[in-house]
């Protein structure tokens, strides 16, 4: 039967959610109710609510925002779900979530770790492990490695064999950060453009693979520079667009297409999560990962709220880390 719990509910266009009470409807057959034990505030959630993105369900407000979390099924067990069904309504104590969204993870999780990594990981893990063909040994860039799914990247490239992993972005201290736990190399952008390239040029010469979350100028730059460098013209390279910080178009030459042996794809995943991937192997992909963050005690930095203080936390930045709720 119904019952009465506490939800973060928009009621209107460019306004944060309120914490309150509401009466939850008995799930439907294909659903299960599950115990919200945390959720993660991501930049799609936002986008979602304020119906930006092109995922948000035109049906108007109110509405209750989300659509990932670790939860807790009726028999007990740990769940990571991941759905875009309008009717979830996410950020609860309680959300009636389609079974097949659902993923078993590992008892032992922490469930405000995988909510708030699971989002910014799975861009690499999904992209080193489905799109291109890594070897062990291979050499990696990423260009934004300062954000939080770049700097997820790190530890996940590493995981998967990367024996040389170099980073590029413009926040200096996050970049000396990355170097102390595990990074190789860096590169600072900065408003010098020969220098950039310079280290473009000097770091792309034997890379393998480019995982790039900026696109825009900085992607031309780098393929500028790294098709005059010198590089072994038979050596592959991939180059997987994961994102766009940098802007979502680029003044490309056709040169470096001729020069290089480049291989460029998406990363296969739309912004809602599962995008070019069959179902199954995107959430089989889900649940080794969340796997290997549990084994591996992998995690962005977590800014940890309660739900209660939806309203006010709602517009934080993640200078503090990935906000992640818990009713």
């Amino acid at each position: 039967m119904p019952r009465s719990i506490y939800q973060a509910i928009i009621h209107g266009p460019n306004q944060a959610p309120k914490y309150e009470q509401r009466e939850l409807r008995d799930p439907d057959g294909d659903e299960v109710q599950v115990q919200v034990l945390a959720t993660g505030l991501h930049r799609l959630t936002r986008a979602r609510a304020s119906g930006a993105h092109y995922s948000a369900t035109a049906g108007g407000f109110p509405l209750v925002p989300g659509f990932d979390g670790v939860g807790r099924l009726p028999n007990g067990e740990l769940t990571y779900f991941l759905t875009m069904s309008p009717r979830a309504e996410v950020f609860a104590e309680y959300a009636n979530v389609p079974r097949a969204d659902c993923i078993p993870i590992p008892s032992n999780a922490n469930p405000i770790t995988v909510a708030g990594t699971a989002n910014p990981a799975m861009s690499s893990w999904l992209a080193l492990r489905t799109r291109v063909p890594v070897k062990k040994g291979f050499s990696i860039l990423i260009l934004g490695v300062t954000g939080s799914s770049g700097h997820m990247a790190v530890p996940i490239a590493r995981l998967l064999g990367a024996s040389r992993i170099i980073g590029v972005g413009r926040n200096q201290q996050v970049l000396d950060k990355l170097l102390q736990s595990g990074m190789d190399a860096s590169i600072t952008l900065t408003d010098d453009e020969q220098a950039n390239k310079a280290a473009f040029a000097k770091e792309g010469r034997n890379v393998d693979v480019i995982l790039d979350y900026l696109w825009g100028d900085v992607a031309e730059l780098v393929l500028s520079a790294i098709s005059t460098s010198g590089r072994d013209s038979t050596q592959r390279l991939d180059w997987i667009n994961v994102g766009s910080m940098n802007g979502p178009s680029g003044n490309l030459s056709v040169a470096p297409f001729r020069q290089l042996n480049l291989y460029l794809s998406g990363s296969g995943l739309s912004g809602s999560g599962v995008g070019a991937l069959p179902k199954a192997q995107f959430q089989g992909e889900m649940k080794d990962m969340i796997e290997q963050i549990v084994q591996k005690d992998l995690s962005v930095s977590i800014n940890h709220q309660k739900l209660a203080n939806v309203e006010t936390a709602w517009d934080m930045d993640e200078s503090q880390g990935r906000i992640v709720f818990q009713p």
